[in-house]
Order: structure tokens, then sequence, then C-alpha cells
């Protein structure tokens, strides 16, 4: 039986729905590296030094064992054919950073929608990302990469840690094909935005590595 886990649908209630016994798996597949969570949580360690994420048999195991457990991914182990470093999410806190974000960044057929605000993937490119948000610069925007704690993202049709009432699901025209053809994440341009607010701030913005 296949749930939508979509408040009033005829599956079980949020809180008991096997998000990751039915979902995890096509997850997978689509391209995300996919790991059991609760809230944003992980259920399973070690994975930052990965160097590929869970295999089919892993998640089938783990969706018998967590069935009810919700959907996170590592944005840098997400990976297809057409996108072989992984996958940038751009974290925007409500729905002004969203639009705000949409506008600096560009169009990407990969959304998602959050409690407040909204994600929006991107093809990594083949060089680290230096910083990890761009709150320095006033934004209320992180940015989602690698494969360390801090970049790790929650996938629909799982529920919100706060408030579990709230699934994250994906935006009008979005969904998991869209992954295979995220549009090159534009670095050159965040680069420059870094570049001109540290020069007229005359100060410097802190640049994490990242794995």
């Amino acid at each position: 039986m296949i749930y939508t886990d979509l408040p009033g649908s005829a599956g079980p209630e949020p809180s008991r729905a096997p998000i990751f016994g039915v979902h995890a798996v096509a997850l997978k597949r689509a391209g995300l590296a996919v790991i059991p969570g609760e809230g944003k949580k992980p259920l399973c360690d070690g994975f930052p030094k990965w160097t590929h994420g869970l295999g089919y048999k892993a998640i089938e195991q783990w969706a018998a064992r967590k069935p009810g457990a919700d959907i996170l991914y590592i944005p840098g182990l997400s990976r297809t054919r057409h996108n072989p470093y992984g996958v940038i999410v751009v974290d925007a806190d409500n729905d002004n950073e969203r639009e705000r974000a949409r506008e600096f960044f560009g169009y990407t057929p990969g959304e998602i929608d959050t409690r407040r605000g909204g994600h929006g993937l991107w093809r990594a490119p083949d060089e680290s990302i230096p910083v990890d948000t761009l709150r320095d610069l006033g934004w209320e925007v992180d940015l989602r990469h690698g494969q360390a704690f801090a970049g790790i993202a929650v996938a629909p049709p799982s529920r919100h840690e706060k408030d579990r009432s709230v699934i994250y699901s994906w935006a009008k025209d979005s969904g998991p094909d869209a992954i295979r053809e995220l549009p090159p994440f534009p670095l050159k341009r965040m680069m420059m935005l870094l570049d001109t607010y540290a020069r007229g701030q005359g100060v410097g913005i802190d640049l994490i590595p990242h794995m």
C-alpha cells in the first residue's frame, strides 16, 4: 500500500506514516544520498567520511528497521550521471528570503517547500564552496553542501522537526526527477557578492572549508 503522507490522505497520521519505508528507495534512484533521521537528526553516523551514499540493500534494511523515520540526504554524495559533484541546497528561512535567493541565484527546477521558506537545489561545481551561510550579509539563507553534519538536508515527504504536522513537499512543477537535470550553481556570482560585501564593509567573510 502506497501512502501519500499528505494531510487529509487515506494513509496513516503523519507521525506514524512509513515515510522512509515507502519513499527512500525512490529518492535514492533519483540521485539523493538518503539516510534515515528523526527530524534533522541522522540515525546513522560515519557519513562525513563516506565516499558514496548508502546502497539499495542498506536502504532497504533501514526501511525494514525504521519505516517511519524521516528522510535526510547528504548533498555532497547526491550524484547522478549529469551531476557528478553533488548538490548544493540554498536554504531560505522564509518566503521573503526565498524570493531574494531566487532573484539572485536564478531559476532551478529543484525546489522544496518547507515550513516557512524553501530549499533550492543546484548542481555543485567541481570546486569547493567556501561558505555555508550568507547571514554575514544580512540574508537569512544557508548553503548546505558537502557531507558534514551542517550540510544534511531534509527530503520530502518528511516531517518538520519542531512541528510534526508540517510535511516537506516538492514545490509546484518540481519533483525528484529534477535532481537529474539541476542547473549549475552560480559560484562566480556568489563570490563576487561576497567580495563586494567584504570590500564595502572593510572586513573579511569567514571562509569555511568543507569535505
